[in-house]
């Protein structure tokens, strides 16, 4: 404006000013209809222009306000608004040229000159459209693809939220549920010892019943129902039994010694079973046939690799009728090497100044896993 004030075209400064407030007006008022603004810009754009072109000639910044609107009518409008630009854009120069050609608008340049000027504005304006569309186009379907993302990632996490309730709610009814099966075999096995110490103790074989259903009874008192319930420390189970045996086979002359590893020792309940009866067997054979003025009886439970060893052992001479060499005869061992055998475990015994039994557990793979 400035610049045709100085050079004295008061229509161009009146046109320019007039479409600057309409411009300012249409962009920043908020009750337009977007297409009406679209609508005002693109209009106002080819009417300063045309304006300023036949003013000014090609020297003029007319050719910027045609741009002008058909950059507004790429970015804003639709294939038919940019169309309808362009066509017009190309009217409005093609008449310029067509005047200036007939002599009815004075120019200061050949109008071959006019003509390839107009020629390339008309290029520009339809790559500059097509680019601007095409970007526009491409960058609306990448939000539109987020969109369905952001859709699709919302509805997977809706999802998994309500899978985790539903875990979560399994969870604690199969919680509660181990809680009670556990209460009622503890019960049980209470019941079951109640009756047992009815019989007097002098009642053959039945010291040995009630040492058995302790070693069971060991295994769920070691057992956390609040946790996975499946598996249970050994180490903890046969320290119980070996404290349970001691209590009820303990006489003068016996020393009971225990050593355990620091890190869990998981087995399997069903396994722990079987290891924990085994081992009260042979503590309470020990117990009640070692001979000797101080005999030793030896818990020591320990890791090797993906397996636990368990050494059960006294320093007393093996009385029992059968007894010799490498290896135990009777009803009591068939038992222990059934129940080891159940277990899973290898089992060596050695019968030297003592009876000595090295037990070799497999361990369960989350164990092992955390031993790693």
């Amino acid at each position: 404006m400035w610049g045709a004030v100085s050079a004295q075209l008061w229509s161009v400064a009146v046109v320019d000013t007039v479409a600057y407030a309409i411009v300012v007006y249409a962009a920043m008022s908020r009750r337009l209809p977007s297409r009406m603004k679209l609508g005002i810009l693109i209009v106002v754009s080819l009417g300063v222009g045309t304006t300023v072109l036949v003013g000014t000639g090609m020297s003029g910044a007319g050719y910027i306000w045609l741009m002008a609107a058909v950059i507004f009518s790429a970015v804003m409008g639709s294939v038919k608004v940019i169309v309808v630009s362009v066509t017009a854009v190309c009217g409005v120069l093609g008449a310029y040229v067509m005047l200036a050609a007939f002599g009815v608008l004075a120019i200061d340049s050949p109008i071959v000159a006019v003509g390839i000027i107009a020629s390339n504005l008309v290029l520009v304006s339809i790559a500059v459209s097509y680019v601007i569309h095409s970007l526009l186009w491409r960058l609306g379907r990448l939000a539109d693809a987020q969109v369905r993302l952001s859709q699709h990632l919302k509805a997977e996490l809706d999802d998994n939220i309500a899978v985790r309730r539903s875990l979560d709610t399994t969870l604690h009814a199969k919680r509660n549920l181990l809680r009670e099966l556990d209460h009622r075999v503890r019960n049980n096995l209470q019941t079951v010892l109640s009756l047992v110490n009815m019989v007097p103790n002098d009642t053959p074989g039945i010291r040995e019943l009630k040492a058995r259903v302790l070693a069971i009874s060991a295994v769920h008192d070691t057992l956390d129902p609040t946790g996975d319930a499946l598996e249970v420390d050994i180490g903890d189970v046969l320290a119980h039994t070996f404290a349970t045996v001691r209590s009820d086979f303990d006489r003068p002359g016996l020393i009971w010694r225990v050593v355990r590893p620091e890190n869990a020792s998981m087995v399997g309940v069903d396994v722990a079973i079987h290891i924990s009866i085994a081992a009260t067997e042979i503590l309470t054979n020990s117990a009640r046939h070692a001979e000797g003025d101080e005999v030793e009886i030896l818990l020591d439970v320990s890791h090797e690799g993906d397996f636990v060893v368990i050494v059960l052992a006294d320093t007393g001479r093996p009385t029992e009728s059968g007894w010799g060499g490498d290896t135990i005869s009777g009803a009591g061992t068939a038992l222990i090497e059934g129940l080891l055998e159940q277990a899973g475990a290898t089992v060596t015994v050695t019968l030297s100044r003592g009876t000595h039994y090295l037990v070799r557990l497999p361990l369960t793979s989350d164990a092992r896993s955390g031993e790693r």
